[in-house]
């Protein structure tokens, strides 16, 4: 399946440009001029690459880079603009975009750009996994062992929590629970059914 992607911006050219560019490289290419249509888009579709205008008339790229990453964290956002400076490709990183290309490129630039955007999102998610499986070795769940039974009685489960053999007598249990209760008050004792 070809992988899907996104172009938002307010030029016609440059949509035009990345449908034959990316259609070649095998990707499905949905494009728009309208920011609020391209956010609607990723509401109702997955795509696995957005290419976003930085300047265009309804709203600012920035905060449309920022949406598309809360909305679709999985998708590997690209930033263009035809005003490129550093600190504009900074807030662009730190908003969400995976990297940063200023028009006019080249179909090779713009490839480039993609490829690496697509690595570093992979990269990403593999570090995230990678710290999230090493979360989950450090926990240690209780197994039971195949000698462990629940207790079939109240009184087998009073007598497990105050720590006595066994009491036959539910008396004996009512007696052992309150004491217990005057003795421990914070403890809550839970029938395991």
């Amino acid at each position: 399946m070809a992988e899907k992607m996104l172009v938002i911006d307010d030029e016609d050219v440059v949509l035009e440009s990345c449908r034959k560019i990316f259609t070649a490289e095998g990707f499905s290419v949905v494009a728009t001029n309208s920011p609020k249509e391209g956010l609607d888009l990723i509401r109702d579709a997955t795509f696995d690459v957005v290419l976003c205008d930085w300047k265009m008339p309804e709203f600012d790229g920035m905060d449309v880079v920022e949406e598309i990453s809360n909305r679709s964290p999985e998708t590997a956002i690209v930033m263009i603009s035809g005003y490129p400076s550093v600190g504009r490709a900074t807030e662009a990183l730190k908003r969400g975009a995976m990297d940063y290309v200023s028009k006019p490129f080249t179909p090779e630039e713009i490839t480039d750009t993609v490829k690496r955007a697509v690595q570093r999102k992979i990269t990403e998610e593999q570090r995230a996994l990678g710290r999230f499986e090493k979360i989950v070795k450090q926990i240690q769940f209780p197994v039971p062992s195949a000698e462990d039974k629940a207790p079939a009685t109240i009184a087998e489960t009073v007598a497990l929590t105050v720590g006595v053999s066994k009491t036959t007598s539910p008396w004996l249990s009512v007696l052992v629970l309150g004491l217990h209760s005057i003795w421990h008050p914070d403890w809550v004792l839970v029938s395991r059914n």
